[in-house]
């Protein structure tokens, strides 16, 4: 369903600084689990920090050896009230209508062991859901990395769809995936970054010609044989851009298709087969309604600021804390929507829990 935008009491302002809010927030978590402190572009891959040792909690993941992770100790230890049931619209949680719908949303990342183990369910129940179930080889995974490359080109963000795609694809594996595929949907973004590539040599030239050989028919191809999706985090409008774009497909019998298009189809189809994982932006994008886009941001969109509405009538804030409340009740009435609040340790997930809603995964 497509909705129109509609002003935050009347105050632009105010939905603009809450989308540029989201940027901020992903920074912060995305640099505490990844550690990626990236301080210059001119050695693509060379920007891991020291890493910190953390002194309570549980031993981080092998995939954060030589990286910081002040997030996973955090949020292994952290003492906040979970679930936060005054920041969600209903209290209870949006109501899940299906048995079937594999769902992960987090607003900082895979950052506890509980979250670690509801991925691999997650990746597990749609493996074992598909055609290819009886072999462990096809939990293939697709990271998106459209949004961290936007975020890192315009600065808001200081880890790079490279480092991104190195970081996930060692964690990713770590907890059962087989493959796991990076790939830019927007078209000029993967040319800019061959044209970067070419320029710096090394890691980068490689990464921009790998980008750079990706079309739609792989990106295409490459959903038909994962078993989940994977969105990363950064800015939240060039995934609305690049989830809606139609593909350019050599099959006429999808022409004129969108990422949006596919995703839904095989997320909502009934066969719990796929499963949507979204971090920070990634995970708004899974909204009925794009909450956090301003004004100038909705304008570019012609007015329209859906997501991809795999749960009805519910959207999500990520980054969201106690001093949030106010503010997602006034985005519930602006946008008639169910909203959802991801605060950075507690992300939502939807396997068809037995009490109908979706639920938060606590540390």
């Amino acid at each position: 369903m497509n909705t129109s935008y509609q002003a935050l009491g009347g105050n632009t302002a105010t939905g603009q600084a809450q989308g540029h809010r989201i940027w901020s927030g992903c920074l912060f978590g995305l640099l505490s689990v990844s550690g990626l402190a990236w301080l210059g572009r001119d050695k693509v891959g060379l920007g891991r920090s020291v890493a910190l040792i953390a002194h309570e909690g549980p031993a981080a993941p092998p995939y954060l050896v030589g990286w910081t992770r002040e997030r996973w100790a955090f949020c292994s230890t952290a003492a906040e009230p979970c679930p936060m049931k005054e920041l969600d619209m209903p209290p209870d949680g949006c109501a899940s209508g299906s048995s079937s719908r594999r769902l992960l949303l987090t607003a900082a990342g895979l950052t506890s062991p509980s979250v670690r183990e509801a991925f691999r369910h997650v990746l597990e129940t749609a493996s074992a859901s598909s055609a290819f179930h009886h072999a462990a080889a096809t939990r293939r995974v697709m990271l998106v990395l459209d949004a961290a490359y936007d975020a890192y080109e315009a600065g808001t963000q200081l880890t790079s769809s490279y480092e991104y795609c190195q970081m996930r694809k060692a964690e990713l594996s770590s907890l059962g995936a087989s493959v796991v595929t990076c790939v830019i949907v927007d078209p000029s973004a993967r040319e800019h970054l061959w044209k970067r590539g070419l320029a710096e040599g090394g890691a980068s030239k490689e990464f921009g010609e790998v980008m750079r050989r990706i079309d739609d028919d792989f990106i295409f191809q490459e959903l038909n044989r994962a078993v989940a999706v994977f969105v990363e985090c950064g800015s939240p409008l060039i995934l609305a851009q690049s989830f809606r774009r139609k593909l350019t497909l050599s099959q006429p019998a999808v022409f004129g298709t969108t990422l949006r298009d596919i995703i839904r189809s095989k997320v909502l189809d009934g066969t719990g087969a796929f499963a949507y994982v979204g971090v920070s932006s990634g995970a708004s994008l899974a909204s009925e309604v794009l909450v956090e886009l301003g004004a100038n941001e909705v304008a570019s969109l012609g007015g329209d600021n859906s997501g991809l509405g795999l749960v009805p009538n519910c959207s999500f804030y990520p980054h969201a804390t106690l001093q949030s409340s106010e503010f997602l009740h006034h985005l519930v009435k602006a946008y008639q929507t169910g909203v959802m609040a991801i605060p950075d340790c507690q992300p939502i997930i939807d396997t068809g829990f037995e009490n109908g809603r979706l639920s938060h995964i606590c540390p």
